[in-house]
């Protein structure tokens, strides 16, 4: 069910009698509330949420890189 523009909440609904593309909503639904008749919206959403998440995901496990060698560090106490 909408509950405003581009929100929307679940309801349990009880069918009744079903013809002709069309189904009778016994009770779970107030009269003039706007209702999703396909959920492939809310399945494209999560699986787009779902790669993002991945890659955050897969972008924090990476090892950093390791600091670039400078030899002068090393030497630094040796007699030159």
């Amino acid at each position: 069910m909408q509950r405003a523009p581009g929100q929307y909440e679940p309801r349990k609904v009880v069918i009744g009698v079903a013809a002709n593309g069309q189904t009778q909503i016994v009770s779970g639904l107030n009269e003039g509330e706007i209702v999703v008749t396909s959920a492939q919206f809310l399945i494209d959403s999560e699986s787009k949420l779902k790669e993002a998440t991945a890659k955050m995901l897969e972008a924090m496990q990476q090892p950093a890189a390791p600091a670039a060698h400078d030899p002068a560090q090393h030497d630094a106490g040796a007699p030159q």
